[in-house]
């Protein structure tokens, strides 16, 4: 017989899980929505779209590789490397379920977004959407799942760096009293 206890932790276990999907699912479609109501009407206008006059611009760019056109014509692997480290980072998302820490949830999903998003546009396009260009620094066009990326993994960082605490599994050494009895 199943107890009430047990069924509320599934519940709660499956909620928080959903949760966790649903900020992956975030994450992407933002990424690919971004991708089709701006960097595809400005493709077929072929006019930038200026938010910020010599600073800010939505502009096109195609990557057929990795960051700043690395590993170009490439697109194949790095297709399917992105939906493989994606399902590798889902699952530890998952086993993260429990874990009071939102933060690295947060960081994960993000990562994760951003890795299917440009994934998807690999494996359907044979390359990346890129429309963000920041004119004033002259920084190369990226798009919104890269910065996921980047600002996923420098979370990831953070809490590797400052939040994590690893469980002290060494066994506690007992004291040996060395003083004599008078």
């Amino acid at each position: 017989m199943i107890s009430t206890i047990g069924i509320m932790r599934n519940k709660t276990l499956i909620f928080k899980i959903f949760i966790e999907l649903l900020a992956v699912a975030f994450f992407v479609s933002f990424d690919l929505l971004t991708k089709e109501l701006i960097y595809e009407p400005i493709l077929k206008s072929g006019k930038d779209f200026i938010i910020i006059d010599g600073v800010l611009r939505f502009t096109t760019g195609q990557n057929p590789g990795a960051a700043w056109g690395m590993f170009s014509n490439s697109t194949l692997i790095l297709g399917i490397f992105s939906i493989a480290m994606s399902a590798v980072m889902l699952a530890v998302l998952l086993s993260l379920t429990n874990n009071p820490h939102t933060s690295i949830k947060f960081a994960l999903s993000l990562t994760i977004g951003g890795a299917l998003g440009n994934g998807i546009d690999r494996l359907t396009l044979e390359h990346v959407r890129d429309f963000v260009y920041f004119e004033l620094i002259d920084y190369p066009i990226f798009n919104f799942a890269d910065s996921e990326l980047i600002i996923g993994l420098i979370l990831l960082f953070i809490y590797a760096i400052f939040i994590y605490k690893p469980a002290n599994t060494a066994p506690k050494k007992a004291k040996v009293n060395l003083d004599v009895a008078k």
